[in-house]
C-alpha cells in the first residue's frame, strides 16, 4: 500500500536531497569561535553533494567493519571501495548479492537498497568486475500547488559500475572504474510534482591502487595491504526539474589492512580507512572578527565552480583553515576474526566530526562460510545522539566463491 508523504519521510528527504544548498546565503563565520554561527551558536558546515546514496556501504561485511573496504581482502563488493584490490583475489569467479531492508528508525516500509556485484579473473594478472545498485526512497503521494492529489511515484536511484583491475607487479596493482548514476529524487517535492519523467543522469570514473605483500609470519600466511582510491570524478549531475547542476560525491580514500594468521584455525584482520570528500566547503557571505560583523572579502558561491578547480580547492578552502580542513576527514576502523575459515565475527567504528555531519556509529556482524557459499549479517548502532536515517539498520549478503 502506498504511504503518504508524512513527517518522517520528509525528514529523510531533507537528508538525501541537496536543496540545503540554499542555506549558505545566510551563514556567518565567527573567526573568534572558529565556526559558522547562528544566533551566536556554532552550527555545522557540512560538505553537501548530490546523489549521496553513492556513499552508502552496500554489503554486510564492510558495514560491520565500520564502512571499511579500501584495503581489506577482495570481495565483489570491493568494487565500491577500491577496484584495484580485485587483482589480488584468490578466486576465479565470485558473485555477491546484498540487501538492506526498510529503515526502522523512521518506521518506513518502502525504503530499501539492493546490490548485486561480481568479478571474473582473466588469466593471472587481470580481473573484470561489475555491480548494480538499486536504492528506493519509497512511494511518494505528490500534490500540486493547491494540494490537489497528483500521481503517486516511486523515487528511485540506480548505480551501475564496470571495472578493470590489473597487477603491475607481484605486489602492486591498479584499477579503473566507470560509473553510471540515475536519480529520480527530484520527484520528492513537498508540494509540487513534476509532470514529466526527466531523471538526472551522470557518468563518473574511479582510479585506484593497491600494494599487497606477504609478511614473514606463519610461513607468509599473513599479509599487509595499502590501498588508495579516487572516486566519482566526473561532471556535475544535472537535474532538469530544478534546472541546476550539483557536485557528485568525489572522494579520496586511503586504507590500511593487516591479515594475521594466528594459528591453524584462527585468523585476524584489522583495517582502517581515511576518506575525504573532494567537494568545496560552503563559504559565508559575512564574517565576525573581534566581535564586528562585516562582509567576507573572500566570499564566492561554490555552485559557480567547475569540477576540477573545485577538487583542488577542496583541500584548502575550509573557512576555519587547517583545523577545519582536518575535521573533514572521516575515519572507519574494523576488526574481523575467522575460525577455521568457516565462522566470522566482526566489529567496527566510524567517526565523522560533529560540525561536519556527526555520522558516528558502532557496527557489528557475523558470517559463516559453507563450502563455496558465504552468508554475512551486519547491524549498526549510533555512537552519539544525532539521528541518522541508516541507524539501527541490518544488511544481509550472500556470496558464491568459485576457485
Amino acid at each position: 500500500m502506498h504511504k503518504s508523504f508524512n513527517a518522517m519521510k520528509a525528514m529523510l528527504v531533507l537528508v538525501f536531497i541537496f536543496l540545503i544548498y540554499s542555506h549558505t546565503t545566510c551563514q556567518v563565520y565567527d573567526s573568534d569561535q572558529g565556526c559558522m554561527v547562528y544566533n551566536g551558536e556554532c552550527i555545522p558546515n557540512i560538505v553537501y553533494t548530490a546523489v549521496p546514496f553513492l556513499q552508502i556501504t552496500p554489503d554486510a561485511r564492510s558495514e560491520a567493519l565500520g564502512d571499511v573496504g579500501i584495503a581489506t581482502s577482495a570481495t565483489p563488493n570491493s568494487l565500491h571501495f577500491n577496484a584495484s584490490s580485485l587483482a589480488f583475489t584468490d578466486y576465479d569467479f565470485d558473485v555477491s548479492m546484498s540487501f538492506m531492508p526498510p529503515l526502522p528508525i523512521l518506521g518506513l516500509s518502502d525504503i530499501m537498497q539492493m546490490h548485486l556485484a561480481g568479478y571474473r579473473k582473466v588469466g593471472e594478472l587481470q580481473t573484470v568486475a561489475t555491480s548494480l545498485r538499486y536504492f528506493s526512497l519509497g512511494f511518494i503521494n505528490t500534490t500540486d500547488i493547491n494540494v490537489n492529489p497528483l500521481k503517486t511515484r516511486r523515487a528511485t536511484e540506480i548505480e551501475v559500475i564496470g571495472a578493470y583491475a590489473r597487477k603491475l607487479s607481484e605486489k602492486f596493482s591498479t584499477g579503473v572504474s566507470a560509473r553510471y548514476t540515475y536519480s529520480e529524487v527530484y520527484f520528492v517535492q513537498l508540494t509540487v510534482a513534476s509532470p514529466d519523467n526527466c531523471p538526472a543522469k551522470a557518468l563518473s570514473f574511479d582510479l585506484s591502487f593497491t600494494y599487497e605483500t606477504e609478511l614473514g609470519i606463519n610461513d607468509g600466511a599473513s599479509r599487509l595491504r595499502i590501498g588508495t582510491a579516487i572516486s566519482n570524478i566526473g561532471p556535475k549531475i544535472y537535474f532538469p526539474l530544478n534546472q541546476s547542476s550539483f557536485f557528485l560525491p568525489a572522494k579520496f580514500g586511503l586504507g590500511f589492512g593487516l591479515d594475521l594468521k594466528l594459528a591453524t584455525r584462527h585468523s585476524l584482520c584489522f583495517a582502517m580507512d581515511f576518506n575525504k570528500l573532494m567537494v568545496p566547503t560552503f563559504q559565508a557571505r559575512q564574517i565576525i572578527e573581534n566581535g564586528v560583523l562585516k562582509e567576507n572579502p573572500d566570499y564566492y558561491d561554490i555552485r559557480d565552480l567547475d569540477v576540477f578547480p573545485s577538487i583542488l580547492k577542496s583541500w584548502s578552502d575550509a573557512p576555519g583553515g587547517f583545523s577545519e580542513e582536518l575535521s573533514e576527514w572521516m575515519v572507519g576502523t574494523g576488526l574481523e576474526y575467522w575460525n577455521a575459515k568457516k565462522y566470522a565475527v566482526r566489529c567496527g567504528y566510524f567517526y565523522q566530526a560533529r560540525l561536519k555531519g556527526a555520522k558516528q556509529f558502532y557496527a557489528f556482524g557475523i558470517g559463516t562460510k559453507i563450502s563455496q557459499v558465504e552468508l554475512d549479517l551486519s547491524y549498526r548502532k549510533p555512537a552519539n545522539n544525532k539521528n541518522n536515517p541508516l541507524d539501527k539498520t541490518l544488511r544481509f549478503t550472500i556470496s558464491l566463491d568459485i576457485e
